[in-house]
């Protein structure tokens, strides 16, 4: 099981991969409810596409822990959405998708493991799971969508030669 925050899913389903990553991940993939109602909020192509995903059961919706959740998003300065994933992974003891700083430092500070749609397509790309070639195209449109820095981007790059 994993918790996702809506950024990072709504990335993913940007550059066209979700379906391939709700394949692929081994266990669930859970959004707390905060979570679900940032993504739907849009109206967006993507959020559209992700509203379906969790009809579809694919895209599982818990709660969290409401208190814990108001300590981690005022101690860290998170929103609501990722706060709550924070607190859902804190409670059950699971890894998270997220792209947002704030979240990234949460969960070093709580020991709780994380990927970026980056680094998930880094990994899917050395699993096999998607082809070299395309990988260059993925990277390209998260250096356009998401807020990677240059030096990430490159590494990532670098990381599959």
């Amino acid at each position: 099981m994993i918790v996702a925050d809506s950024s990072t899913l709504i990335l993913l389903a940007k550059i066209g991969i979700i379906d391939k990553v709700l394949e692929k991940i081994k266990g669930e993939i859970i959004i707390p409810e905060e979570v679900k109602v940032e993504i739907v909020r849009g109206k967006t192509t993507d959020a559209l596409l992700l509203e379906k995903r969790m009809e579809m059961g694919k895209i599982k919706i818990r709660k969290a822990d409401l208190k814990l959740k108001g300590s981690v998003s005022e101690d860290f300065n998170l929103g609501d959405g990722e706060a709550e994933v924070i607190a859902f992974a804190i409670e059950n003891k699971v890894s998270v998708m997220v792209d947002d700083k704030k979240a990234i430092k949460a969960c070093k500070v709580f020991g709780i493991e994380f990927v970026t749609s980056l680094g998930l397509v880094v990994n899917m790309v050395k699993r096999g799971f998607i082809e070299r070639e395309e990988s260059e195209r993925l990277i390209d449109q998260l250096a356009i969508y998401g807020r990677y820095s240059e030096e990430l981007i490159k590494k990532a790059r670098e990381e599959l030669k």
